[in-house]
């Protein structure tokens, strides 16, 4: 019998946009198959675009609940992010 471990924290420490969004978004994919729980910490995020932005929105989205756990949500370039591309509505729902 597999055991699947408690949880992971995944630390993004530089940028999610168009040029590493499907790799990122494997990688955290390929994590939930391992643990029952990702953190995933935002705090040291230096920039991210639209598609970084959908990325998190969507794993969040069709995730059990408690599955995918974010921090870091008032890191400034991620705030600034949702504030330049109109997204500031998505933050509610992925804080949920």
């Amino acid at each position: 019998m597999v055991s699947i471990a408690s949880y992971r924290r995944i630390e993004i420490n530089e940028t999610i946009d168009c040029i590493n969004v499907s790799e990122m978004q494997r990688k955290i994919e390929f994590e939930l198959n391992e643990y029952k729980t990702i953190i995933i910490s935002l705090k040291k995020l230096k920039r991210i675009d639209l598609s970084g932005l959908y990325m998190i929105y969507l794993l969040k989205q069709k995730s059990p609940a408690n599955t995918i756990i974010l921090e870091g949500l008032e890191n400034s370039a991620f705030l600034k992010a949702i504030e330049k591309t109109g997204t500031a509505h998505l933050l509610y729902k992925i804080r949920a």
